[in-house]
């Protein structure tokens, strides 16, 4: 709108209004004169300075719901949306995204609490809970024959239970979503992941993941994960990203034998060679082992649990396990061993849900695998 058109159709009063709001405003540098800046603590730096009639009034709109939660004693109203918690009871809109409930449901926890209170019994369709282990290094353990084991040591630092959901989207109906989450961590927090973990009541984690559980394995939220959760001589899954090698060619990436040596080969001799066929089918067939990125994706191996140390949560692998030092690594149950196939038989019933803590505190510091059979060493009669 031009000057000319805003003097000639605007009464006298309104431009005098306009005239003097504007003059005041641009006297404090443009303050906000936005609903939630006005019901904030910092309208009162700049309340004195500016004329407090010219300011625009609050939307009836705004005032409706800011009503209804004074009314009802379950719900508060906080005026600064920086202050709140973005908890998973955070309402959807822009408005009611304000107002939270002063206390959570009693039912919520409780109910796998009792549960735990219970001690169910094993059964052979129980899928048990997994957890979350640092890569520590690689060392060697001898069996009651002498024989050399090379390990790899898994330790599981604060592993706990973070959120539970029910009935959620890709997972199978008779199955419960258990996040868990591992070593705790100090700094560089997003405020989302804070509300996360102030929910649960938890300090904030390095990592998490999700494990698919039978509603009588599920833990309470809060409930710790111990090494003696597993049992020695039991199979185990254990998937983590390998080490990332880069862009590698096809005899390193696939294990080509590569061009000859010698022989009128000149600057190929680590060359892949013929890739395709003739003007038919006139293309490349798709996953043609080629050169490129090799290593960094997650890798599923199975192994078999060695040694537990109850004290410092340690967990002897037999084996290798992928991925760098100090890398998180997923352990599970054996997935191809269900049932009793999965735990040896000194150990059947195993700890279900978890290894109860008052029998934590009578067990040996460590615990040990036997191997069985016959010993290796003995000199067969001929």
């Amino acid at each position: 709108m031009s000057l000319g058109h805003f003097l000639r159709f605007t009464p006298s009063s309104r431009i005098s209004q306009h005239i003097s709001f504007s003059i005041n405003l641009n006297s404090v540098k443009s303050v906000h004169t936005s609903p939630q800046f006005v019901n904030s603590s910092k309208y009162q730096k700049y309340k004195d300075s500016i004329l407090s009639s010219k300011f625009p009034k609050i939307p009836k709109k705004f005032n409706k719901y800011e009503i209804e939660a004074k009314d009802n004693p379950d719900w508060t109203f906080l005026s600064s949306p920086v202050r709140v918690d973005t908890t998973r009871y955070q309402r959807r809109g822009s408005v009611l995204s304000k107002y939270y409930p002063r206390q959570k449901p009693a039912d919520d926890i409780d109910m796998w609490k009792l549960q735990l209170e219970k001690k169910l019994q094993w059964t052979e369709t129980s899928i048990r809970l997994g957890a979350i282990a640092r890569k520590k290094g690689m060392t060697a353990l001898w069996d009651e024959w002498g024989v050399r084991q090379p390990c790899t040591v898994l330790q599981l630092e604060d592993v706990q239970v973070v959120q539970i959901v029910e009935n959620k989207k890709f997972v199978q109906p008779h199955l419960v979503s258990v996040q868990i989450g591992c070593s705790n961590k100090t700094k560089n927090i997003s405020r989302p992941l804070l509300g996360h973990f102030k929910a649960a009541g938890v300090p904030p984690k390095w990592k998490l993941c999700d494990f698919h559980v039978t509603t009588d394995a599920v833990l309470p939220i809060g409930h710790e994960i111990k090494a003696a959760h597993f049992v020695p001589g039991q199979y185990v899954d254990l998937q983590a990203p390998s080490i990332g090698k880069g862009f590698a060619g096809v005899m390193k990436r696939w294990g080509f034998k590569g061009m000859p040596a010698s022989h009128g080969t000149s600057k190929t001799h680590r060359s892949a060679g013929s890739t395709g066929q003739n003007q038919s089918p006139g293309r490349v067939f798709k996953g043609k082992k080629m050169a490129g990125r090799m290593g960094g994706n997650n890798v599923t191996v199975s192994s078999k649990v060695l040694k537990i140390d109850n004290a410092l949560n340690l967990i002897y692998v037999k084996g290798a396990v992928p991925g760098p030092k100090d890398q998180f690594v997923r352990i599970k149950d054996a997935i191809k061993k269900q049932g009793a196939k999965c735990f040896p038989q000194d150990y059947l019933p195993p700890p279900f849900p978890t290894i109860a803590p008052e029998l934590l505190e009578t067990m040996p510091r460590e615990l040990i695998a036997k191997s069985g059979g016959v010993d290796p060493f003995l000199v067969k009669e001929s």
